[in-house]
């Protein structure tokens, strides 16, 4: 990666923490020497002025060094953007040389030359403040902005009296590809031509048929569509899987958003998901919007998707970020800037009826949804109380790698946070399935007001815990993050 294009990828995961006060020293070099540690050790090329600019000293990272300047940038990126800077980020040298004696990995892992820096970040207190060496980070990265891959054929289906129908064909997915539409009803399939036809006649059947097709499979389904016969074949592929799925149960539109991705099964991401299924459903009166198990995503996606059911000029919440941007230099302190989330049209479905599901792992940007359409069209809440984050992460590629860093706060249009205590449902219920058919009934009702708030008891999400000094190939929450570039 060039140092001069070092990308800035602000991924705000929704954890709500309280902020500490701007940084106050005045000294000309951001390193200054005291009892803390000294500079000695920093190459004399990457020793700035306080008036060097963020651009200049990007540009004075020669490579000569890897491992001294990833941990440099990354001291540097910690100064301006975490939130607890002030009170646990020490001197510079007080990482060098540091890490070798706590590492859990052999000194020919691929991480191993950045251990100082995944020591550094060990030491503070915030669990969701990391770093991501080349071993891991690429694969981090991907999680976070692309939707999943996946093999089959992107259909689902469900029993209609004595028949098995397809409820759901997945957008741009290979069933809907090779012609296979809702309401379909299944009779038999066989696999690559085979003349040995099998009858449909349970879900499982047909989940079990799809789920031993591998890549390039071809899959022949014969099915009645308007009480006509006919047949079509489909190869199971790799594709996208979708964020929004759209189903319905008893004629109520049934809305899933599995997360909010910039990267789907189309580049427009969940936001274009969201408004190819709403012109679907653009008559309806009620719907049901599942957030269950949704970890959050892309800033963008949810707040544009919450704009859609609020009239202009709604102010949805806002934001309490660490300022960074070009216009820094190293002896600047920590400032933060305020971003609210204003409505700026009107609401395609803002004069919909909508009950919301969530449950303990609705998280980040799928709380944000939930907080905006709570709290500003009292649209009532089934399930569980979420998972409570409300503080954010910048993250951004380093030289070799990937920082995460807490930076940001939330609050709602009311100035209120529910961080570490979760939004709370109007009906706690537990069992997924009664949850749905409740929230459903709430829907063709259309009548129920939201009069839950914010949870009243800690979710214990938050307890501090020790971070690994071992590079591990792990997923984190999606978040509700912003590339910035």
């Amino acid at each position: 990666m060039s140092k001069k294009n070092i990308l800035a990828i602000a991924l705000f995961s929704m954890l709500f923490w309280n902020c500490t006060s701007s940084t106050d020293s005045n000294d000309d070099s951001p390193f200054p020497s005291d009892e803390k540690g000294s500079t000695e050790g920093i190459p004399s090329y990457i020793k700035n002025s306080s008036n060097t600019s963020l651009d200049d000293f990007f540009n004075s990272l020669s490579g000569e060094n890897p491992s001294i300047e990833e941990l440099y940038l990354n001291h540097t990126f910690l100064r301006f953007l975490y939130l607890h800077q002030n009170d646990e980020l020490d001197q510079i040298s007080s990482y060098i040389g540091q890490g070798a004696q706590y590492a859990t990995i052999s000194s020919n892992h691929p991480d191993y030359p950045f251990i100082d820096t995944y020591y550094m970040y060990a030491t503070l207190s915030d669990e969701f403040t990391s770093y991501f060496g080349p071993y891991v980070s690429e694969e981090i990265l991907s999680y976070i902005t692309e939707s999943e891959e996946v093999v089959g054929i992107g259909a689902e289906v469900e029993t209609v009296g004595d028949q098995i129908c397809v409820s759901t064909v997945y957008w741009n997915s290979p069933a809907e590809k090779a012609g296979l539409k809702r309401g379909d009803c299944i009779t038999a399939m066989s696999i690559n031509g085979s003349d040995n036809l099998i009858d449909v006649s349970t879900e499982y059947l047909f989940n079990a048929l799809i789920d031993v097709a591998s890549k390039g499979t071809a899959i022949t389904i014969k099915y009645t569509r308007d009480q006509q016969e006919g047949s079509l074949t489909v190869v199971a592929s790799s594709f996208a899987m979708p964020t929004v799925i759209l189903r319905y149960k008893n004629s109520i539109p049934v809305l899933q958003i599995i997360r909010f991705t910039d990267t789907t099964v189309v580049n427009g991401g969940t936001y274009e998901e969201f408004m190819h299924a709403m012109e679907e459903i653009k008559d309806a009166k009620s719907m049901v919007i599942d957030l269950r198990g949704n970890p959050g995503g892309s800033e963008d996606h949810c707040v544009n998707v919450a704009s859609a059911f609020v009239s202009l000029g709604d102010t949805m919440g806002y934001a309490l970020a660490s300022h960074f941007d070009e216009d820094l230099r190293m002896g600047d302190t920590q400032r933060f800037d305020t971003t609210y989330w204003i409505a700026t049209s009107e609401g395609i479905a803002k004069d919909k009826y909508v009950v919301l599901l969530a449950d303990e792992e609705s998280a980040s940007c799928a709380e944000v949804m939930t907080m905006i359409l709570t709290n500003l069209k009292q649209y009532p809440m089934v399930g569980k109380t979420t998972y409570g984050k409300g503080i954010g992460q910048y993250y951004l590629s380093t030289l070799v790698g990937l920082a995460g860093i807490t930076a940001q706060q939330l609050y709602d249009n009311k100035n209120k946070s529910y961080h570490g205590y979760g939004i709370a449902p109007d009906i706690n219920i537990d069992d997924e399935e009664q949850a749905l058919e409740t929230a459903v009934e709430m829907a063709a009702l259309g009548t129920v007001k939201r009069t839950a708030g914010y949870g009243t008891t800690p979710t214990g999400n938050f307890a501090l815990a020790k971070k690994a000094m071992t590079p591990v190939k792990r997923k984190i929450p999606g978040g509700f993050y912003k590339i910035l570039q």
